[in-house]
């Protein structure tokens, strides 16, 4: 009789484990199964899944048959998957993370779409490109930080990096963000290029700008905001509807809805409203100009408070209080820095027309016109030239001072040179305009010898030291080796006064005589006025010497008949 019955077989043990066929129990020995080389297990005919074997050679360890092909237990296990501290054994040619087929590649956190790669487009971030992943057709985009080309559908050929960048893009092309929320309001505006913190922000339709710094162009919103050029943190942060200005430096531009300006340095056209076509470069320049159009601003502080039109500043706060006035030109370093409303000068150096109020003034050399006042049509060429440094009168009109510290002393006046000059020359009498067509009330009544017996002419040396104090000249003006030569020299003249007193006592106009015109002016000469004088003395003289020779005559024609009559 026969019995079929099923059990575990134990080995060292007399309870083997209800899971095993065959428990194998001890702690001095081991199992040992068969041990043959890589050609011997190779050689196994038809081998059964499961079946183990050691192989001794090549890849020496325990080998198992898995049911199509032998596997070692010693080699790392090829692993499918990704592993969260990275795969080994990897293979750049056959390992990737990715499709093989044409599907797109999808980022998630959270089960929350956060990035896509496919044939046209690329978006990494929560939300990027959220809705040409649902729907659209747009190519070419790349989109990296949350929400950025969020709402891209139609519009190709965009790059978005930062958080919300290019967020309300629909349909505008070309675009470029780089920064929190810089574009987050386009939706039509193409071809911006955009890199800074909140750069272009509510920008929905310019085009064409190029933008750097953070809140740059930030509040462009027009269609028209077209073309412009930003570099700078706060650079025409609240213009709304500029277009073609170009803005470098902190808070350029600021305040701009004018068109084509440049703006280089801090706060250059800062307040700038609605002016146009200007030019401000250095820190400050025109920064509270909010009208003013057609104006050039070179250096810190120039033209930072004017509001008109047509004028040129060019130096450290050259026309720097200039609020109103009109086709300026200033050339140097606070030239015109105190002017405000008049128009039509030109200054050129250090200082010039640094107080003038008036206008049509022209200021050549360091501190020509410095501190006039209310001075119209005057000229100084020259360094220290008609400034008040040398005198306190303050409203010479239509005066012309050329020279170092020449001083014109009155209005209507031209002065050439100072009172060290020896030598004023040329190679032609001076001409004065004489055409009878253009005098009236002519008459014959110049004072002859009756004048010019009167006269009194004399030697003198100019006390120079007398009269620069009497024109109040510092010290730092003069020159002390061309005054001290030339009051050593022994000059011939007259005495103003001594002139003057002679025309009057015998009633004569005499122009001859410069009279002061205040108290700060002195009494001079014009040599030339005596010609007319002297001319009519010597026509007296001869009417004299005329007379005279008859009366000689009619005697010697009496003594001839008495002669004869006494013969």
């Amino acid at each position: 009789m026969s019995t079929l019955s099923y059990a575990q077989v134990g080995v060292g043990t007399t309870t083997p484990d209800a899971s095993a066929a065959l428990d194998v129990s001890s702690t001095t020995a081991g199992v040992l199964v068969p041990r043959m080389t890589e050609a011997q297990r190779t050689s196994i005919a038809t081998p059964a899944t499961g079946l183990l074997v050691y192989q001794t050679n090549n890849t020496a360890g325990f080998w198992f048959y898995d049911g199509s092909a032998w596997t070692s237990l010693s080699a790392p296990a090829i692993n499918p998957s990704w592993e969260l501290q990275g795969n080994v054994g990897t293979s750049p040619g056959t390992d990737f993370m990715g499709t093989a087929d044409d599907q797109d590649v999808v980022f998630k956190r959270n089960d929350i779409l956060s990035g896509r790669l496919n044939a046209n487009n690329l978006s990494f971030g929560v939300s990027s490109m959220r809705d040409l992943n649902s729907s659209g057709s747009s190519v070419e985009n790349t989109a990296f930080g949350t929400a950025t080309l969020q709402s891209v559908t139609f519009a190709n050929h965009n790059s978005a990096f930062g958080y919300y960048a290019l967020h309300s893009n629909t349909n505008g092309d070309d675009n470029s963000a780089f920064g929190h929320y810089a574009l987050y309001s386009n939706l039509g505006g193409e071809e911006n290029s955009v890199f800074g913190y909140r750069a272009m922000e509510s920008n929905e339709a310019g085009q064409e700008n190029a933008v750097f710094g953070a809140y740059a162009l930030s509040s462009n919103n027009w269609a028209g905001g077209n073309g412009n050029c930003v570099f700078g943190y706060d650079a025409m942060r609240d213009a709304t509807n500029s277009r073609y200005n170009c803005a470098f430096g902190h808070d350029s531009l600021k305040n701009n809805t004018g068109e084509y300006n440049c703006a280089f340095g801090r706060r250059a056209l800062h307040d700038n409203t609605s002016g146009s076509y200007n030019v401000a470069v250095g820190e400050l320049s025109m920064r509270n100009a909010d009208l003013g159009s057609f104006n050039t601003a070179v250096g810190n502080g120039s033209l930072q408070n004017n509001a008109v039109d047509g004028s040129t500043a060019i130096g450290s706060n050259a026309m720097d209080s200039n609020t109103t006035g009109l086709r300026n030109t200033a050339v140097g370093t606070q030239s015109m820095d105190e002017n405000v409303t008049s128009s039509d000068n030109t200054a050129v150096g250090y200082n010039t027309l640094s107080t003038n109020y008036d206008g049509h003034c022209t200021a050549i050399g360091s501190l020509a016109l410095a501190g006039v006042g209310s001075v119209e049509y005057a000229t100084a060429l020259g360094s220290n030239a008609f400034t008040t440094k040398a005198n306190s009168i303050e409203y010479f009109d239509n005066s012309t001072a050329i020279g170092y510290n020449a001083q014109p002393g009155a209005s209507n006046t031209i002065r050439l040179g100072n009172s060290a000059v020896t030598t004023i020359g040329g190679y032609a009498n001076w001409s004065n305009v004489s055409d009878g067509r253009f005098k009236t009330n002519v008459s014959e009544n110049v004072a002859g010898l009756d004048f010019i017996l009167k006269l009194k002419p004399v030697t003198y040396q100019l006390d120079l030291q007398a009269l620069a104090r009497f024109l109040n000249t510092p010290d730092e003006l003069r020159i002390r080796d061309a005054e001290t030569k030339k009051s050593t020299e022994v000059q011939i003249g007259f005495i103003a006064q001594d002139v003057e007193k002679a025309a009057k006592e015998i009633g004569f106009d005499f122009h001859g005589v410069d009279a002061p015109k205040g108290d700060t002016s002195h009494y001079g000469l014009r040599y030339a006025e005596f010609v007319p004088p002297l001319v009519k003395a010597i026509q007296e003289q001869q009417n004299m010497i005329q007379e005279l020779r008859m009366e000689i005559q009619a005697l010697k024609a009496e003594m001839n008949t008495f002669r004869g009559q006494t013969n």
